[in-house]
């Protein structure tokens, strides 16, 4: 089993992945991201195995989740070689829960029965992008982008907006593109691993994401479809994520950060409602390629966060 590595694509999956689930195990999910334990909806499975019995369990049933979450390689490789410390015999032990339910599972234990319906379980696919993103943020393994250090606010973010239109969000959905552009945007970003620089990302990137969210969860299938829309989103998300950085950097926190991450939401939030909505109506009058267009659009928008900031 192969899946896609980029840190977009995990974070559309597992929202999608966790809006399918219902109720009290959509809850569970988004627990399950930042707590101590896993508490997943998965089949059941009852076992409390020793190191030698996890790692033979990695080294032949398990074997196709190896390569799929870096810290399930690295914990796998030292069992192989050394003795684990009790904290990543802990950390290997959950992973070995967590897939060999899957692995033994019966054929008919994809579902749990409820008093009214059936509710669906996490499948394999979606139980890797699970653990690649509880990873990142719970910080057992470096952080190399920002949207993996925010990866499981952005997840529980996005299970808010998108609860309400099950399969809008998947990657090949014209929503599910549409925020996908947002988050690649937000990955371009470079990382600095510096206490300054998480605090910003953490009070930035989580609300411009709300507001992108919000915003493309309201327009028709058809205009966050349009491929100029999904230009202008990246070039703008960009723009302006970058000049609050430098603006709020300035700050130290308190009401003058507030209110800039606070205007920087609505102006996101009015450039891709208007002039995606503009762009849908008109792109043979004002797009001559995508690329010009959406920095003339991402320039606009930084020109107005720029003059509602300074004569604030």
């Amino acid at each position: 089993m192969s899946l896609p590595t980029l840190t977009a694509e995990a974070i559309i999956f597992s929202i999608n992945s966790a809006i399918r689930l219902t109720g009290r195990f959509r809850k569970a999910y988004a627990d399950s991201l930042k707590a101590k334990r896993i508490v997943l909806p998965l089949p059941s499975f009852n076992s409390d195995p020793n190191e030698t019995a996890i790692e033979f369990f990695f080294r032949e049933e398990g074997k196709e989740f190896l390569g799929q979450v870096e810290l399930l390689d690295q914990l796998h490789e030292k069992a192989r070689t050394s003795q684990l410390t009790q904290e990543e015999l802990t950390h290997y032990r959950e992973f070995y829960r967590t897939f060999a339910r899957l692995v033994h599972q019966s054929d008919d234990s994809h579902f749990v029965k409820g008093n009214s319906n059936q509710r669906m379980l996490l499948n394999k696919e979606e139980a890797i992008y699970f653990c690649k993103i509880r990873q990142w943020e719970q910080g057992t393994v470096p952080r190399s982008s920002v949207l993996q250090l925010v990866a499981g606010s952005l997840v529980e973010i996005g299970i808010d907006y998108f609860t309400q239109v099950p399969g809008a969000l998947n990657l090949k959905s014209a929503k599910g593109i549409a925020l996908k552009n947002f988050l690649q945007a937000m990955d371009s970003i470079s990382f600095a691993d510096t206490n300054e620089f998480k605090e910003l990302t953490s009070s930035i990137v989580p609300r411009l994401f709300a507001s992108a969210a919000e915003t493309i969860a309201e327009l028709s299938p058809e205009i966050s479809g349009d491929e100029n829309l999904q230009h202008l989103i990246k070039a703008t998300s960009l723009g302006i994520t970058k000049d609050l950085y430098a603006r709020i950097n300035r700050f130290t926190p308190g009401v003058e950060r507030e209110t800039t991450v606070h205007w920087g939401q609505m102006v996101l939030k009015s450039m891709i409602r208007n002039a995606g909505t503009f762009a849908f109506s008109h792109s043979s009058e004002l797009f001559g390629t995508n690329d010009s267009a959406s920095k003339l659009v991402a320039a606009t928008g930084n020109a107005l966060l720029a003059e509602i900031l300074e004569s604030g």
